[in-house]
């Protein structure tokens, strides 16, 4: 009974608006996705009574989406788009659970941009230089690469090695950046076509400044960067962005050839999970994962349940006990039990769990591979 009233309150929602888009059938995907409390506070942005919600997407437009919105609400604070110490974005989820009520009445949107010339980009930018901030830091240290640039193809085929939905933001697939399994989406723009993302933004009241993408010349490089195994592997590692996003895999095809899917799923998922992070109480926490595991079926169930603290001692021993004895479960869920282990000083717990989480990620490695 408690799973059909969920569903019926899913469906039913506030009524459908005459100008709702058309919708596509919630994505349907073959592992659970796992989803980060950084990595949803990093997305959502949202200005207390805008009417707005951005899903930031980075090398999609990130930079002139939000410095448009800024500018349109609070142009006397402005310094830099990223800048957050005047900014008039709410950036943590706690302070974002107190305007959720703002959050359910917005409209939620975000850009996209063709998967070979933003992967193209995000290597030239943050790779090819050597340097590239905590983004290009943290690729080098995650694939313990020092002293050398990695070659394209090279910068690819890590990428494909890795759990598409933990890879940084910049180089990861949008259909996970933008957290499109599960986000009740009323406009997705494309870079490659801002008339239609002007207009929008226009009929709220908010003006675009100039959309420039960084000076890495990414759609005019192909030739000097792509090879057939690069197109092979960006075929695969982007494969839901294509299809998500309205993009053909022809590399030869950079423009949309038709809108980005708008998945028909509850406007509250987004709300709930803001609500689910920023919850010290157990009983409002369970029922928001109650009404998630209906309305989100994509979403890692026990990931987001240990990720929120919505889980006992007994739980956490069971848990880890599955993990170490190699239960079919993602490395990063062992990632997390260890930050748990560590920070109530229990190192050898810590060290068998990392263990185990090295296998998972690098069996190669385990198996005298590499």
């Amino acid at each position: 009974m408690l799973k059909e009233r969920l569903i019926g309150w899913a469906r039913s929602g506030r009524g459908k608006s005459q100008n709702e888009p058309e919708r596509s059938p919630a994505p349907v995907v073959d592992t659970p996705v796992i989803l980060l409390k950084a990595k949803l506070e990093a997305a959502i942005h949202y200005m207390p009574n805008s009417g707005i919600v951005y899903m930031n997407n980075a090398k999609s437009g990130c930079s002139s989406i939000k410095t448009s919105l800024w500018m349109s609400r609070a142009p006397e604070t402005f310094t830099q788009p990223h800048a957050k110490g005047r900014s008039p974005f709410v950036h943590t989820l706690p302070r974002q659970a107190n305007h959720v009520e703002g959050m359910e009445r917005a409209e939620v949107f975000t850009m996209v941009r063709n998967p070979y010339a933003r992967t193209l980009s995000a290597y030239l930018d943050k790779i090819a230089t050597g340097k590239g901030g905590p983004a290009g830091k943290h690729f080098r240290d995650r694939f313990q690469i020092t002293g050398r640039i990695p070659g394209f193809t090279e910068y690819l085929e890590l990428l494909a090695s890795d759990t598409p939905e933990l890879i940084d933001q910049h180089f990861a697939p949008q259909f996970f950046t933008t957290c499109h399994a599960f986000v009740r989406f009323d406009f997705i723009g494309h870079l490659e076509n801002m008339t239609p993302v002007s207009d929008w933004l226009n009929e709220r009241d908010i003006g675009t400044e100039e959309f420039r993408r960084h000076a890495t010349n990414a759609s005019e490089s192909f030739s000097d960067h792509y090879t057939a195994k690069d197109h092979d592997l960006v075929r695969e590692l982007y494969a839901r962005d294509f299809e998500a996003f309205g993009y053909s895999d022809d590399p030869a095809e950079q423009a949309p050839v038709r809108p980005a899917n708008l998945p028909d799923v509850p406007k509250s998922n987004l709300t709930d999970l803001v609500k689910l992070y920023a919850s010290e109480d157990r009983a409002v926490e369970e029922k928001l994962l109650d009404r998630l595991a209906v309305n989100a079926p994509v979403l890692d169930q026990t990931y987001l349940k240990l990720d929120a603290g919505v889980m006992d001692e007994e739980e956490l021993k069971t848990l880890r006990r599955g993990f170490l004895s190699g239960e079919d479960m993602s490395w990063q869920i062992g990632v997390r039990l260890a930050e748990m282990m560590d920070e109530q000083g229990r190192t050898r717990a810590v060290e068998r769990l990392n263990a185990r989480v090295a296998e998972l990620q690098f069996p190669e490695l385990a198996s005298g591979e590499r």
